[in-house]
C-alpha cells in the first residue's frame, strides 16, 4: 500500500477506530476491541493518494492528492454506499466533518476552505483567506480552525447551529 500517510483514532458506539491513509489511495479502516482487531474496510479508492479523512458515526469523508472526495456510508458492512464527486482543483491535504453531521469542509493546497453539505454534497462556501496550503483544519462546535502553511492560523464561524 506504500507509504501511510496519516492515521487517525476515533471512538465510535463502545468502539475504537483507526482510520489510515497511504500513497497508493488506499483507505483502511480496523476496529479494536477488548482482545483483538479486525479489518472493516479496506480498498484502493483513489488514484492518488489519499491525504485524509474524517469520521463521523458509520460516514467517513476522504480527500486525495488529485481532484476526488470520496464520501463512504455504512461502512462496517459488507456493502458500503460509496459517493464521490471531484473538485475543480487538484490537491486536498485535509477535511473535517462537523461534529452535527451536517457539514463538512475541506483545505486545499490552494489555500481555500470549501464547506460541504454532507446530505448533498453540495458547495455552500468557499473561503479565499490563506496564501498556501492549509495544513490542518478541525471543528469545536460551530468554530472552525484553520492552519496554513503561509504561517498563520483562522477562525471561523459559518452555518452556525445556535439561532442567534
Amino acid at each position: 500500500a506504500g507509504m501511510c500517510l496519516f492515521t487517525k483514532l476515533f471512538a465510535f458506539d463502545n468502539q475504537i477506530l483507526l482510520v489510515c491513509g497511504y500513497e497508493s489511495g488506499v483507505l483502511v479502516i480496523v476496529k479494536f476491541s477488548e482482545n483483538h482487531h479486525v479489518v472493516v474496510f479496506e480498498k484502493r479508492i483513489f488514484e492518488e493518494s489519499c491525504t485524509d479523512a474524517d469520521l463521523f458515526e458509520e460516514t467517513v469523508v476522504a480527500v486525495s492528492a488529485g481532484k476526488s472526495v470520496k464520501i463512504l456510508r455504512n461502512f462496517m458492512h459488507t456493502d458500503p454506499e460509496e459517493k464521490f464527486f471531484d473538485l475543480p482543483f487538484s490537491g486536498c491535504s485535509t477535511v473535517a466533518i462537523r461534529s452535527d453531521g451536517k457539514l463538512f469542509v475541506t483545505g486545499g493546497w490552494d489555500g481555500k476552505l470549501r464547506y460541504f453539505s454532507l446530505k448533498s454534497l453540495k458547495l455552500l462556501a468557499i473561503i479565499d483567506h490563506h496564501f498556501d496550503t492549509i495544513s490542518s483544519i478541525k471543528f469545536k462546535k460551530d468554530h472552525l480552525f484553520a492552519s496554513s502553511a503561509d504561517g498563520t492560523i483562522s477562525l471561523w464561524t459559518l452555518y452556525s447551529t445556535h439561532p442567534t
